[in-house]
């Protein structure tokens, strides 16, 4: 949203400068047609050179921003299923200086809604149900919130509602929840010469469920402007790993499984590939068939260190990872 405001006030500067140059273009035309001879002035007594007046940019805004705004949706869940009962919450940018005030509805049974009645430059659209979990897909298609232009293209041309065709809102139906045991964000130094470090899944700091991070790396402080190489490994001990795909993803899988996993970048990688810092997702499976999830930043530098979250479900062959939305 705040990126949207942003982007809406320099297309607002942007128009005003527009305005102000054609006028100082105008102004300037006007006073280089002074110097006529006298058979123009003539003809131009007898025949007044009429000029329309410029464009007020004021008056341009004006008519941007009070854009009439239909707008036709309908929410579904990841599966396609309809949400009905879902709360609509919807600002119409109606001003240069400041959001429209938000406004509510309720999503019919079939999931459809309509908004009406307001005007704007652009509209943003986040919808919400209890029992569900916002939705953001990394192709930012289908998501549970979004900005529409009307006034003004924010990229992909202007909105124009179409009645057959609603926009798609998605929810995620939030499934069966298990106690987890969750460890929050925690920093962890990791040594640059490839020695383990051994951490727990247990809030209780118990080894029955751990993972080994280990990182080389021939990083040098005084050069740490160019590209270097470096490599973390993650292990599971006395179990297996895989990357999770897609932060929605909630259930461990049953295959796909391996000892370890690695996260590589070369000195001879080009700079626009090349990257310092690297994250990822997992999922881990025990030999006692204990599951857990983990998010894994990996920083390297003048220190290798790792800022890691975990998920454990201590009951031996439940694949439920899902924890409550916050």
């Amino acid at each position: 949203m705040k990126r949207l405001w942003i982007f809406l006030a320099f297309v607002s500067c942007g128009l005003l400068f527009w305005f102000v140059i054609g006028r100082f273009s105008n102004s300037a035309g006007d006073s280089r047609s002074i110097n006529v001879t006298a058979s123009q002035s003539h003809d131009s007594a007898a025949h007044p050179e009429v000029r329309p007046d410029p464009p007020d940019p004021g008056k341009f805004l004006d008519v941007l921003y009070s854009t009439p705004i239909t707008f036709y949706g309908r929410v579904i869940d990841q599966h396609g299923s309809p949400v009905g009962g879902a709360t609509v919450r919807y600002q119409a940018h109606d001003t240069p200086t400041r959001s429209g005030r938000e406004q509510t509805l309720t999503s019919t049974v079939d999931g459809a809604f309509v908004i009406s009645g307001v005007q704007g430059i652009s509209l943003h659209v986040q919808v919400e149900k209890g029992g569900y979990r916002p939705f953001r897909q990394e192709s930012d298609q289908n998501d549970s919130a979004g900005s529409f232009g009307f006034g003004v293209n924010l990229g992909g041309g202007r909105h124009v509602p179409d009645a057959s065709r609603p926009v798609t809102f998605v929810l995620q139906k939030i499934g069966e929840l298990e106690p987890l045991l969750v460890i929050p964000s925690r920093r962890i130094l990791i040594p640059k010469d490839g020695t383990p470090r051994l951490i727990s899944l247990h809030p209780d700091k118990s080894q029955t469920h751990s993972i080994e991070v280990s990182c080389r790396t021939d990083n040098d402080a005084s050069a740490l402007n160019q590209p270097y190489s470096w490599k973390f490994e993650i292990l599971a001990v006395n179990g297996e790993i895989q990357t999770r795909q897609g932060s929605f993803a909630f259930r461990a899988p049953t295959t796909g499984y391996q000892r370890k996993d690695a996260v590589e970048m070369k000195a001879s990688m080009s700079r626009d590939v090349w990257r310092r810092v690297a994250e990822k997702s997992y999922f881990v499976r025990y030999a006692d068939g204990v599951h857990a999830r983990l998010d894994i930043e990996m920083f390297t530098g003048s220190q290798q260190k790792i800022v890691l979250k975990s998920w454990l479900n201590p009951k031996p062959g439940s694949q439920n990872l899902e924890d409550p939305p916050h």
